[in-house]
């Protein structure tokens, strides 16, 4: 998916390729800026239909939950992402610093957790 590519290529630019922080962020920026501008000057913004009016309070989040699916969905992905989202943030600083890997070498194998 382009969450699991955007953090192996963030990953690579900022951990094995780059010697100072800053120079990612440079990278990144340049086709982003690029690929933003063709897509402003090659599109058009659909018009606008009905417009949302529900607004979601207590009452209609427990008929969503009621429906199975949604339960699931929820059930899943709340103690399924909050982990691997703190294990992609913090593992590089982790394994490079208290265990003394560099920053490269605790790249690598965060890496191999991406593939």
């Amino acid at each position: 998916t382009a969450s699991g590519l955007g953090l192996i290529v963030g990953q690579v630019l900022a951990g094995a390729l780059s010697p100072d922080w800053r120079l990612p962020f440079l990278i990144v920026s340049v086709p982003t800026m690029f690929i933003g501008l063709v897509t402003f000057l090659s599109t058009q913004e659909p018009s606008r239909g009905l417009e949302y009016h529900t607004k979601i309070n207590f009452s209609r989040l427990q008929d969503i939950l009621h429906i199975p699916t949604n339960l699931l969905i929820f059930l899943q992905a709340i103690p399924g992402c909050i982990p691997w989202g703190m294990l992609n943030t913090y593992f590089n600083d982790f394994m490079a610093q208290e265990k003394g890997l560099g920053v490269a070498k605790a790249t690598t194998v965060l890496l191999c957790f991406g593939i």
